[in-house]
């Protein structure tokens, strides 16, 4: 992850600004570690309407931001401009203690509830 997006990322999952959220990028005032990811993107571009960017990525039927717990190729080419691939879910060891395994941001956040504290120190460890 290059430098300057994962400061601010790591700034905003620390800074307890966004409630957490699970299973949606964001529902209400609610975001899971993707949707804060994203809406430091938003933040750090704000030339990009941010209402059209969510509404792009929200169910219609439920008014809940939804994205196949992935990221926008744009958020991921913000996040890796080296062109180094990634999924826009990155792939991280999680697990707590000596439970190690291959998991992803989102299902750390959605299925093993990590914090938003937490996930921030797994990011600036990992990527």
């Amino acid at each position: 992850m290059s430098n300057k997006p994962k400061e601010l990322v790591l700034e905003a999952l620390r800074s307890g600004r966004y409630a957490e959220g699970h299973n949606y990028l964001r529902e209400g005032d609610c975001y899971c570690v993707l949707g804060v990811i994203f809406d430091v993107y938003l933040r750090a571009h704000p030339d990009e309407d941010r209402d059209a960017e969510w509404q792009k990525i929200t169910d219609p039927g439920t008014g809940r931001t939804v994205g196949d717990n992935v990221l926008p190729d744009h958020v991921g080419e913000w996040l890796w401009p080296d062109g180094v691939s990634h999924t826009c879910n990155p792939f991280i060891a999680g697990g707590r203690g000596e439970s190690r395994y291959e998991t992803t941001l989102a299902q750390l956040n959605d299925g093993d509830g990590f914090n938003h504290q937490e996930l921030a120190d797994i990011i600036e460890e990992q990527l």
